[in-house]
């Protein structure tokens, strides 16, 4: 793992806000995950992109400083609108296309092919932005193979015109290639890339049993969503409060209900910020699948906290 820049420290606190949002279910998990089946190339994809940066620096005397800022520099980019990034320049100046957009965990998976027409070259780097100008995703290029854009005798040899990344979620999503000039060109194509239930169901053939369940889930969802919140703010200022009604870490630690509280806190505060620095230095890996292990932990930990503080309280029992 590369070393941290300057510019991925910034990233860290809205990271840990967006893990805290995970937590808290402030935004719901997807009620559907899809069907398991898959080609084995999606799969490979999939793999590539949850193990590679979004975007790879190409000049081969980079060192790790280098490599880390130039990965914080593509990252900052999202969320800011594409007018303050880059001039949008004359349509005539590359030619492509916005091929596909694959459900994928949060977004979808995005790809296509751009190629520079005063260039000549193909684009390095592709961003992706909603119809409010707002940049939702990021896509490589110059690396993927798109021979069918050659035998479309469009006056192209090279054979890497492809792209491929990841989007967010949003309505009215378009590719701009950024241009060796510094500006952002737009390509053919545009995609909803939103969670949309209806479809969803028909693509599994939903029966009674499934929506069902898709109720149960919604229902859950809704009393995460109100429970978690005070439940975690509570425990956490049960934890030291309960520390000082045992006398101290000391004696705090002879307790096995206490110590365990406090283990699971631990390990639910590593697998955060474990998450954290992975999202600012290889790939961005704040999702429901990987943060699931600190729900059960930050709920066994609060429960575990409020239980020993109000035991000692009904037990009339002072700070030792």
């Amino acid at each position: 793992m590369p070393r941290l820049g300057e510019e991925q420290i910034r990233l860290i606190p809205s990271l840990l806000v967006e893990a805290m949002s995970l937590l808290t279910f402030r935004v719901p998990p997807p009620l559907l995950e899809g069907s398991s089946t898959g080609s084995p190339a999606a799969l490979v994809q999939a793999w590539r992109f949850l193990n590679c940066p979004v975007v790879t620096p190409v000049a081969e005397n980079l060192t790790k400083r280098e490599l880390s800022k130039s990965l914080a520099t593509e990252l900052e980019l999202l969320g800011r609108n594409l007018s303050d990034v880059a001039k949008i320049s004359h349509p005539g100046s590359c030619v492509g296309s916005f091929d596909s957009a694959l459900p994928f965990e949060g977004g979808a998976m995005v790809s296509g092919w751009a190629w520079d027409r005063g260039n000549g070259v193909s684009p390095r780097r592709v961003v992706l932005a909603d119809r409010g100008g707002t940049i939702v995703g990021l896509a490589s290029g110059g690396e993927v193979a798109r021979p069918d854009v050659v035998t479309a005798r469009l006056g192209i040899e090279d054979r890497t015109t492809g792209w491929e990344g990841f989007s967010k979620q949003g309505r009215s999503v378009s590719a701009y290639a950024m241009l060796e000039t510094g500006e952002a060109c737009r390509l053919n194509g545009q995609f909803n890339i939103v969670p949309e239930l209806t479809k969803s169901l028909k693509a599994v053939h939903a029966g009674p049993l499934v929506m069902y369940t898709i109720r149960l889930r919604v229902a859950l969802n809704i009393v995460y969503g109100i429970v978690l919140p005070p439940l975690l703010f509570l425990g956490l200022m049960a934890l030291p409060t309960s520390i000082w009604m045992e006398g101290g870490v000391r004696l705090a630690a002879t307790d096995p209900i206490l110590l365990t509280a406090v283990v699971c806190w631990v390990m639910s505060l590593s697998l955060v910020t474990l998450l954290v620095i992975m999202s600012v230095s290889v790939s961005h890996t704040l999702n429901y699948s990987y943060i699931s292990p600190a729900y059960a932990l930050t709920t066994i930990a609060s429960v575990l906290s409020l239980w020993r503080v109000t035991h000692r309280f009904r037990r009339g029992e002072h700070p030792v």
